[in-house]
Order: C-alpha cells, then sequence, then structure tokens
C-alpha cells in the first residue's frame, strides 16, 4: 500500500474492558528497538499472532527520529490519571491523560501506562518501545 497505517492499539483489560493503549487526539505507529534475537523469542514465547508475528521491518532509529518519532515514556512520576469531564483535555481524543500529568496533548501518544506492582501488573518495558 505504501504507508504504515496508525491506529490506537484497542486491547482488553482484565476487566474485560476494551480500551486504546495510545492516549492522546492521534493514532500511532509503534516500533520495537528490541534486539532481533530477542524479538524471535518473544514472538515466540507470546504465541498471540493477532498481535505478534515474527517479521518486521526495520527501520533506522535516526530515521524514524526526523520523522516524528519518539521513544515512549513509560508511565509518569505522579499518579496515573486520566482527563474527565471539565478537564481541559477531556474529550480531545479517544484517551487522554488529565493536564495534571504534565504530559501535554502533543506528547500524550509517548505515554505508556505501567505498573509493575498489585494483582495486575502492565509492564512492556521489554519493548524499549518507539512511537
Amino acid at each position: 500500500m505504501g504507508y504504515l497505517k496508525a491506529g490506537y492499539s484497542f486491547r482488553k483489560n482484565h476487566k474485560g474492558d476494551v480500551k486504546p493503549t495510545i492516549y492522546g487526539p492521534k493514532p500511532a505507529v509503534c516500533f520495537t528497538e528490541m534486539p532481533f534475537n530477542s524479538f524471535l523469542e518473544y514472538t515466540k514465547t507470546r504465541n498471540d499472532s493477532e498481535n505478534v508475528t515474527p517479521y518486521g521491518i526495520a527501520f533506522h532509529r535516526t530515521d524514524l527520529f526526523n520523522l516524528g518519532a519518539r521513544p515512549v515514556i513509560y508511565g509518569t512520576s505522579g499518579d496515573h490519571q486520566e482527563a474527565q469531564p471539565g478537564n481541559t483535555f477531556y474529550g480531545k481524543g479517544h484517551r487522554m491523560l488529565h493536564s495534571s500529568c504534565s504530559i501535554g496533548l502533543k506528547e500524550q501518544y509517548r505515554y505508556l501506562y505501567t505498573r509493575l506492582t498489585g494483582k495486575y501488573p502492565i509492564n512492556w518495558t521489554h519493548e524499549r518501545e518507539w512511537r
């Protein structure tokens, strides 16, 4: 087709709710800088051909950076808080962070919710993701 299609990466959580994992007003294309052997092992271990397949396209990180790609922000310094009615960021996209999280609208696509503790940890740091 000649292009990479951006999306919001909708996923089902432990409660069965489907939510986008991409925050902000615009969709994103996700990349990994995982070493090749680790990537192959990851695809085998995950065994989820709907979301991860053992092939890809390689790009130079500098080229991606020049086109606007940036490394993912794995969590914030403060508590994770999503925009609610009355907040200036509410309604600007499918899923938005609260304005107090200190990540502006133009950078929210980079945010990836991360919770390393608790009953349902969320940890994608092994992907070394860029968007």
